[in-house]
């Protein structure tokens, strides 16, 4: 919507409506997302117009609107995402700048608003068609349900996000969503060793469905981020590094790719130039998923920043399973053997016959630094993970 403008006398006017169609502008890089142009979103200006009234005109559920004011040298934004079929408030945020560069102070709040958003009505919207009934679901809602499976980081979860990228795929073959979203299971299945088959296979397979999806959705910003992932387990960080910079070309508020990007970094020994990445995730999204604070620990290790990891980790609502694996590596870095035997215990809990085997094929092939393998192995081996 059209933001309110609060500043009085010579400062109305102020960027006039310049935040409110950059975000429209940015959002609308989200494929995943159908954004109104301005000049329907902004017929509603001035007219006091109830949030379910301006849903049903629009054919939208969700309404972002706000207001500015300038005030000398000082820029207030207050912007809030409203369900209008529901009528809850998603989520809201104030931010105060100093105007100095004022482009930079405006493309900063787009960034940031944008990333938090986007983010928010994707997950919104996954976990609402988990309870759906699925005959009626899109390929791009089977995909979403699809991504909240897999954010379970379990064989029963990646297993229902195999089955739910498959409807996808039958639902509408022509589109990529399901192709990127099998990339990633297949990719859980090699790495974890959640397969009966030979673990080359599933690798196999999550490249033929990543080629699919760039081949029919070339300009879509995660065909190339599951082509990336699939860069980083063969090993070829180069490549991988590469297509996360294309992805971000595309849509570069993606925090995502930008989180898996630092992933590839800290494998091709650069963890401070990942750390910067990671932390910068964390402020353009602060409602981050979870997985997002298990890379940055993992990043963290990687720069002997363990005090901070160990916060990080213990911010997260709910620890997967094979979270544990960073858990123990971060409390052998922080000298604390008890803490480190214990999230041990909690991996062997999950699964039995886990051990530095797994561990050397989840990473083979991947650190340009030998040492750095090195040091995982040692550290799970002295936490008490067998061989």
């Amino acid at each position: 919507m059209a933001f309110e403008d609060q500043s009085v006398g010579e400062e109305a006017g102020y960027l006039s409506d310049a935040i409110a169609e950059g975000i429209i502008a940015d959002l609308s890089r989200f494929p995943e997302l159908f954004v109104i142009a301005r000049n329907s979103s902004f017929s509603f200006r001035g007219s006091p117009t109830k949030v379910s009234e301006i849903s049903e005109s629009l054919g939208v559920r969700y309404l972002l609107e706000g207001s500015q004011q300038k005030s000398g040298d000082r820029l207030r934004v207050r912007i809030q995402l409203v369900d209008a079929v529901e009528g809850d408030n998603l989520w809201s945020q104030v931010y105060n700048s100093d105007l100095g560069d004022v482009f930079a102070v405006q493309d900063d709040i787009v960034r940031k608003v944008v990333s938090t958003v986007a983010q928010k009505v994707i997950n919104s919207e996954g976990q609402e068609a988990i309870q759906s009934d699925e005959t009626k679901l899109t390929a791009l809602l089977l995909n979403l349900k699809a991504r909240q499976h897999l954010f379970d980081f379990t064989p029963e979860g990646n297993e229902k996000a195999r089955q739910a990228n498959l409807a996808a795929v039958e639902a509408d073959p022509t589109q990529p969503f399901g192709y990127v979203g099998l990339t990633f299971v297949h990719i859980n299945k090699y790495r974890w060793g959640w397969t009966d088959r030979e673990p080359v296979a599933e690798l196999n397979a999550a490249r033929d469905y990543a080629r699919k999806a760039v081949e029919l959705a070339p300009d879509y910003y995660d065909s190339h981020s599951a082509m990336a992932y699939l860069h980083i387990q063969e090993g070829q960080m180069d490549k991988a590094v590469a297509r996360y910079q294309q992805a971000l070309e595309l849509n570069p508020n993606d925090t995502n790719a930008m989180a898996s990007l630092a992933e590839a970094l800290t494998y091709g020994g650069q963890p401070e130039e990942a750390e910067d990445l990671m932390l910068r995730v964390i402020r353009l999204d602060p409602l981050h998923q979870d997985w997002i604070k298990w890379n940055l620990a993992w990043v963290q290790w990687h720069t002997r920043n363990c005090d901070d990891a160990l916060n990080t980790m213990n911010a997260m609502s709910d620890i997967p399973p094979m979270a544990y694996r960073v858990l123990a590596i971060i409390q052998v870095c922080r000298g604390a053997e008890k803490e480190a035997n214990a999230a041990v215990e909690q991996l062997l809990a999950f699964d039995p016959e886990y051990s530095l085997d797994d561990v050397l094929h989840n990473y083979e092939g991947k650190y340009s630094n030998k040492t750095d393998i090195e040091r995982v192995l040692s550290d799970l081996r002295q936490a008490g993970l067998p061989d």
